[in-house]
């Protein structure tokens, strides 16, 4: 009896919910902050190191720098998925691996290359850098990642503005023998010289100017020079007197160099190099004012040495020409002899005069006659560009 009152209970119950209705809508819950710990995004463990073409390829591009390298250095730079940096860190030695950052989802390696210019250890800088293309962590857990030329990378030089360069200068003997000659004319004895050195930026714009040391050792370019010029400043003293050193002069040599051709070279300036002289003091003097010739004729050189613009006069003659090639120094002149047909000696003379102070020098050209056997009285000095035929 007590088991069917039970069950016409569980009757009743079951039609009453039914026959109810209710209007409670669920709450948005998409905000809310979760009770308990939070699930953590995963760390992963690299390594890297590089391969033995990536070392080729930075001692190449040190090398055409003109520099030695110093140090290379392994940077990781760890990103979210969404591309934000976490972590920028110098790598370990070797392929050892670390722990990235937690969430850290790629990793980004650049090699820093850093080095000094060749024979100096003082000025050390940031010679290039390579930036490979981002790896993902994931796939390249507990692994050493090696580098390699084949891999996608972009290069970065150290920019024109920031390269020192450095190179050496001196003067030849045929420099020593026109500073002599030039002090010869002044009468002055040589007492010193120096080598003036004036750096340029790419615009021309003067950003050094200094005096060479003494020795052969090497010169560093300021930073940002791109070219650079010599001039030779000459000391002496008034022949006979050793108590008043003074500046006599200065040979200004024309050429801009440009110091990314020069980098590591020595410079020895030359006679064959355009150049001028500069003094406060007028210079105006013929090296050799005698030549004799055979009577087959030929070419002779006669050197000036000005300090000013001057003009040259040819006798009126029809055996003597002048035929300086263009590319010779305009201090140098060359004359052609035509074959003297005759039994006798001729002379003439050719005139040099000085623009500014109209002081003339001559000199003389003498030429045997056919009959002569060709030889001339004494030494000459006639220093002929073409032997005699």
């Amino acid at each position: 009896m007590k088991r069917m009152n039970f069950i016409l209970y569980m009757l009743y119950g079951i039609v009453f919910l039914v026959a109810c209705t209710y209007d409670y809508n669920m709450p948005d819950m998409s905000n809310a902050t979760p009770h308990g710990p939070s699930v953590s995004e995963p760390s992963y463990y690299y390594g890297v190191t590089y391969g033995s073409d990536i070392t080729s390829l930075i001692m190449e591009e040190a090398e055409r720098l003109g520099y030695e390298v110093a140090a290379i250095k392994k940077i990781g730079i760890e990103k979210d998925r969404n591309g934000n940096i976490l972590v920028e860190r110098q790598m370990p030695n070797g392929g050892d691996c670390i722990e990235s950052m937690q969430g850290a989802n790629a990793i980004e390696f650049v090699l820093k290359c850093e080095g000094c210019p060749k024979g100096s250890y003082d000025n050390r800088v940031l010679i290039c850098t390579l930036s490979f293309e981002p790896f993902n962590l994931k796939d390249n857990n507990n692994k050493t990642i090696t580098l390699t030329a084949d891999m996608p990378y972009t290069l970065e030089l150290l920019p024109d503005s920031e390269r020192i360069y450095n190179y050496s200068v001196t003067y030849g003997s045929d420099v020593s023998s026109l500073i002599s000659n030039t002090l010869e004319t002044i009468g002055y004895e040589i007492a010193d010289t120096e080598i003036l050195i004036t750096e340029k930026d790419k615009d021309g714009n003067i950003i050094s100017e200094r005096y060479k040391p003494n020795g052969d050792n090497l010169l560093y370019s300021t930073k940002g020079a791109i070219t650079v010029r010599f001039a030779v400043e000459i000391y002496g003293w008034p022949k006979g007197s050793y108590d008043n050193k003074e500046k006599c002069c200065t040979i200004v040599f024309n050429e801009d160099f440009n110091l990314e051709e020069i980098n590591g070279k020595k410079i020895v300036l030359s006679k064959d190099m355009s150049y001028l002289i500069s003094t406060e003091k007028d210079i105006f003097s013929i090296k050799q004012k005698k030549y004799e010739v055979p009577s087959i004729g030929g070419n002779i050189q006669v050197e000036v040495i000005s300090s000013g613009e001057y003009s040259v006069q040819l006798p009126d003659v029809n055996w003597i020409t002048e035929t300086t090639p263009k590319a010779i120094d305009t201090n140098i002149h060359v004359f052609t002899i035509a074959t003297n047909n005759s039994s006798e000696k001729r002379k003439t003379a050719i005139i040099f005069i000085d623009n500014k102070s109209v002081v003339t020098e001559q000199v003389i050209i003498v030429q045997l006659g056919n009959s002569n056997d060709n030889t001339t009285d004494g030494d000459i000095d006639g220093m002929p560009i073409e032997p005699w035929q």
